[in-house]
């Protein structure tokens, strides 16, 4: 890595790493050193908080594509080694930025959040990390729905304060106590919308939808999206092949095909069989005089 070429960006835009990417490392040790060494430079260089998020989730089994996307941080940092936090002298306003994607992780469909806070214009503290899943609060029939930036701010800076003194910090900053937004309906296990999902090969996101809307119902939930007429992935496919379209085409000499689809349905979890459809289609392209 000496040797490299520096890069621009620490990873490929618009990229998601998942846990099936890949071969196995048959040695992870050498993974593992490295994302270890690259999560304390996140200390100096928020910049690479989100990346090194990425890459650290996959230390227990890493492959090729997470060696891959490892080393192409080292390249950005071969290219940046002049940046870093500087600090300068302006007023004592404290400010903070958040920010979420929707369902970026492909395996478990869980949103990664990110954190800057600001003291005047240096920043004092930034995080990236994954969501949980799990409610956080203590009745089961209450999930969170919303959390404000600002109690994200508060409970940064109070969690080792007794109760009085969070209540004079929060005086003194004028900010008023606000509990999180909260809705009826129990938090829905992962393993439930995989189960859904494999009985009907609709979208995960569609799936685990339906079982908040029914309590956690499977059979609910199927009669749920039929009513919302949320087909599966191979009859949507069926559908489009019968409609005309789903079509093939030449172009230079190469082989593809057009398909239509309804982006209201997981993209992600159809992967494979589109990859399948396509792939039959080109061929019957192929033999075609």
């Amino acid at each position: 890595m000496l040797h490299t070429k520096p890069i621009s960006t620490p990873c490929i835009p618009n990229t998601r790493l998942s846990l099936h990417d890949g071969t196995k490392l048959p040695d992870p040790h050498a993974y593992r050193s490295l994302v270890g060494a690259l999560h304390y430079l996140t200390f100096t260089r928020p910049d690479l908080s989100f990346v090194v998020h990425q890459v650290c989730q996959y230390m227990a089994s890493p492959t090729s594509v997470h060696l891959m996307a490892a080393k192409r941080i080292l390249r950005y940092l071969k290219g940046t080694l002049h940046l870093g936090i500087s600090f300068k002298l302006g007023p004592l306003t404290l400010s903070a930025f958040t920010d979420a994607d929707w369902a970026g992780d492909p395996d478990d469909r869980r949103s990664t959040s990110g954190l800057l806070v600001y003291l005047g214009p240096n920043p004092i503290t930034w995080s990236a990390k994954k969501q949980l899943t799990v409610s956080r609060v203590l009745r089961k029939d209450l999930v969170v729905k919303f959390v404000s930036t600002l109690d994200q701010l508060a409970n940064i800076f109070t969690k080792s304060l007794p109760p009085h003194r969070f209540l004079d910090l929060c005086s003194n900053l004028m900010a008023t106590v606000r509990s999180p937004e909260l809705e009826e309906g129990s938090a829905i296990s992962p393993a439930l919308v995989k189960q859904l999902h494999e009985d009907t090969r609709v979208g995960m996101m569609d799936c685990k939808k339906a079982l908040s809307e029914t309590g956690g119902d499977i059979v609910k939930a199927q009669e749920f999206l039929r009513k919302k007429g949320l087909a599966s992935a191979e009859k949507k496919a069926s559908r489009a092949t019968a409609e005309g379209r789903i079509g093939s085409y030449f172009h230079d000499s190469r082989i593809g095909v057009l398909v239509e689809v309804n982006c209201e349905t997981d993209f992600v979890s159809r992967g494979e069989f589109f990859t399948e459809l396509v792939d039959d289609l080109a061929m019957q392209v192929a033999e075609c005089p």
